[in-house]
């Protein structure tokens, strides 16, 4: 089936709310690109945990966190007339009320009563997951504003392609949530280990090893410039990463 492509989104609001994480601002872009089709985004916390190769509890975090910021609603959808859940949707809060499908049985998550999380809730294996494989393209988000990280991220991208494995869009978010788990907010290691990679032209990002200074072999020489612009396309991350409706309430929250 042809999947069609979507873009994510990421406000000035969202992007410059200092109560945000870096990685809750790129979540809020993933779960708006995934509610292009629908309306709203059914993935589940076990499909982002793998994604961002994070805990779920993890993932629970930001959702949590971005929808006590007001950014996201969710919504849990149960099978009439009981407490089984068929799927939890997550909506991207335009300030007005959401509206939704009055035929079905729903209700705020806040106004559930208590659920024993380590009970498994039986899951309607019959849900298709339609926007979860999606071959999503986001947006750049770059987490450093630097001209010079800039041009160190150009440069890696540009030898990727030398190597003849260009990275995709996907795969280049991926490369910048690993560099932010790396450096954090120093973006001068960001940098390091951006040129790290394209002198020793590897194809992935690894942490600097102050004994050794340089690369790994203790070469600290200058590092090669690109100046080629390149996009290809490839790797489906949403395809790859289906999420897992079998494991009951503990997979939503």
């Amino acid at each position: 089936m042809e999947k069609p492509n979507y873009f994510g989104i990421l406000p000035a609001n969202v992007r410059y709310d200092k109560n945000l994480k870096p990685m809750e601002k790129i979540l809020y872009t993933e779960i708006s690109s995934l509610t292009n089709k629908d309306g709203y985004c059914y993935a589940t916390n076990s499909y982002f945990s793998r994604l961002y190769e994070v805990h779920k509890n993890t993932v629970g975090t930001w959702i949590n966190n971005l929808e006590k910021q007001g950014y996201i609603k969710t919504v849990l959808i149960y099978k009439k007339g009981t407490k089984e859940i068929i799927e939890r949707r997550i909506y991207i809060n335009q300030k007005i009320d959401i509206p939704i499908n009055e035929k079905v049985d729903t209700y705020q998550q806040k106004d559930l009563e208590p659920i024993n999380e380590k009970v498994d809730t039986p899951i309607n294996e019959n849900i298709e997951e339609n926007n979860t494989s999606i071959n999503n393209k986001i947006n750049n988000i770059y987490l450093y504003k630097g001209s010079e990280f800039e041009k160190a991220f150009s440069d890696f991208k540009i030898m990727r392609v030398d190597k003849k494995e260009p990275l995709s869009k996907p795969a280049e978010d991926l490369i910048l949530m690993k560099l932010y788990k790396l450096a954090g907010d120093n973006e001068q290691l960001a940098i390091e280990i951006l040129n790290k990679s394209t002198i020793n032209s590897w194809k992935d990002i690894f942490p600097i090893d102050k004994k050794q200074g340089g690369n790994k072999n203790g070469n600290t020489g200058n590092k090669r410039s690109y100046t080629r612009n390149t996009e290809k396309k490839g790797f489906d991350k949403h395809n790859d990463y289906k999420p897992d409706y079998s494991k009951g309430f503990d997979d939503w929250n």
